[in-house]
């Protein structure tokens, strides 16, 4: 039985070994064309478990964690008019990026006004359209911080550092659909490098898609040599068992 098996294989190498190229050669075109990455962080505990359903429920309650980018700058002339104008108007170009749900930074921030016709309070947008003159930008940074909640948070005066927050959208995100959201607001911080020669990118969104990219690349190298290494592998071993 054995001995017909290894006859019947070194009789036909050339022909076996054609339809396992053939057979490789198809299934890593089926791989490289059908394989699709899951883009959501896998989960570590079972989906009926007490804790993960608390999770859930905050989730739909309060919206998903780990959804904002954040784009740093560290300048202490922030509050000169051409670049505060030049802050708020990067951030008016990433809101209309898709996949962006909101911006938020020290010139798209809000202030609670207390409305006393309607007995409520109102959110209030301190620059709405930004700054029309020094003189306003002026009147618009003491505003800013007469509010302590944001310092240390949104903004440091003591180092000049300013961060803009980026919510993501995690439903398309963490789809197929997620497109190139990242890379948009990447190249509209980049055309700014006028105004802020520094800027720093950080957060989830932005780690994981520089994550899936890289593994997305590497993942087609892999297949090819992988495929390359085991057509070698039976090569050598028809060889040697023909001498």
């Amino acid at each position: 039985m054995w001995r017909w098996i290894a006859h019947f294989i070194l009789n036909n190498r050339f022909v076996l070994l054609l339809a396992v190229v053939i057979s490789t050669a198809f299934w890593t075109y089926m791989a490289s064309v059908h394989l699709e990455l899951n883009h959501k962080f896998a989960d570590m505990i079972p989906s009926k478990d007490s804790s993960m359903i608390i999770y859930n429920n905050l989730k739909e309650e309060f919206g998903e964690d780990g959804m904002v980018l954040v784009i740093g700058v560290k300048d202490k002339n922030l509050y000169q008019l051409k670049k505060f104008n030049d802050w708020y108007e990067m951030g008016q170009k990433i809101k209309k990026v898709d996949g962006v749900d909101s911006v938020f930074s020290v010139a798209h921030m809000f202030n609670i006004v207390k409305d006393d016709s309607l007995k409520k309070f109102s959110l209030i947008a301190i620059s709405p359209k930004g700054a029309r003159s020094q003189d306003h930008l002026d009147s618009i940074s003491g505003i800013i911080h007469s509010l302590p909640f944001y310092k240390g948070k949104l903004y440091n005066d003591e180092t000049g550092a300013s961060l803009m927050m980026v919510f993501i959208n995690p439903k398309k995100f963490n789809s197929k659909e997620r497109g190139t959201t990242v890379e948009d607001i990447v190249a509209i911080t980049d055309s700014y490098s006028e105004s802020f020669p520094e800027i720093h990118h950080s957060g989830m969104p932005y780690i994981r898609d520089v994550l899936f990219d890289t593994l997305r690349s590497e993942m087609r190298w892999f297949l090819v040599f992988s495929a390359l290494v085991s057509l070698l592998i039976i090569y050598v071993f028809f060889q040697i068992v023909s001498t």
